[in-house]
């Protein structure tokens, strides 16, 4: 994937992420990645994997379900 679709992709992660007011660490705890891992997937820094992108996107999916 080319770095303009990652960091895209990363763009709209962060945006979303920060509407819901949560933090990394939060989205980094409950999908099991490391907040390093998710800093990299929102600024698109560096290649992922789908899976690695399925457990960002589940876990913002609950952490906001429970409020």
């Amino acid at each position: 994937m080319s770095v303009d679709k990652r960091q895209k992709i990363g763009s709209l992660l962060k945006l979303e992420r920060r509407k819901t007011g949560l933090s990394q660490d939060k989205i980094a705890r409950k999908s099991g990645l490391t907040q390093t891992t998710v800093s990299h997937l929102e600024s698109g820094d560096s290649d992922f994997r789908i899976k690695t992108l399925e457990s960002y996107v589940d876990a913002g999916h609950a952490v906001y379900q429970e409020y």
